[in-house]
């Protein structure tokens, strides 16, 4: 989903978010009091900024009230806003437009995990390659997992082997270790690092005289 849309979504409240702020409490570094203060203002249509109403409505000592907001405008998670109003009048505007964002990545972020714990690799080199992977490449690709190679790139270097016709395990190791000397580590750094002209290396190896079993 694009992240403008979803922040767009989220302030027009057109989708749940108090669960999901709930699980990134942590992440936010607030504590309990300034989450139910977030939530009210989320919750709030009209977000003039009123410590005494709010500690009226929330029950709190209004010292509270402007103890948490500092709290969380120091933190960067809102913003108080002196505008005028349509009289003319200067008054403070409660702005969420930075906890909308924040929360718009995170849920990005979770999607984009989901994703990758999804993808099967041996599936993705099996089509790939067209035939079926032996018990010594399946436990090569287990190497990979265990060497921290996340699955993305270890998809891109399979990806860069079909391109240059080669349908072994060998090269697609190369590749990734190759790049993970060079600090490669996601497809945006592979981005960064290698120029849309450039033709992807053919990585020397004896492929002639390798083992019957291709690896």
């Amino acid at each position: 989903m694009n992240q403008v849309k979803l922040k767009e979504l989220i302030s027009e409240k057109k989708i749940v978010i108090p669960l999901f702020m709930l699980k990134k409490i942590k992440e936010f570094n607030i504590n309990i009091d300034e989450f139910i203060l977030l939530l009210y203002l989320y919750d709030e249509d009209k977000r003039v900024f009123n410590p005494e109403k709010i500690s009226i409505d929330l029950n709190i000592d209004i010292l509270n009230v402007m103890e948490n907001v500092s709290n969380l405008s120091d933190k960067g998670l809102i913003k108080v806003n002196a505008i005028k109003n349509d009289k003319g009048i200067m008054e403070e505007v409660i702005d969420l437009s930075n906890i909308y964002e924040m929360l718009s990545l995170e849920i990005i972020k979770e999607l984009n995990e989901k994703e990758e714990a999804d993808i099967n690799i041996n599936d993705i080199i099996e089509e790939e390659f067209g035939r079926r992977l032996t018990p010594l490449e399946h436990e090569m690709i287990l190497d990979w997992e265990r060497n921290n190679y996340n699955k993305e790139l270890i998809r891109e270097a399979v990806k860069e082997a079909s391109i240059n016709g080669v349908t072994t395990l060998r090269y697609i190791d190369k590749i990734l270790f190759d790049w993970d000397k060079q600090g490669i580590k996601t497809k945006e750094d592979i981005k960064k690092n290698i120029k849309k002209d450039e033709k992807v290396e053919i990585y020397s190896c004896d492929w002639l005289n390798e083992d019957d079993e291709e690896i």
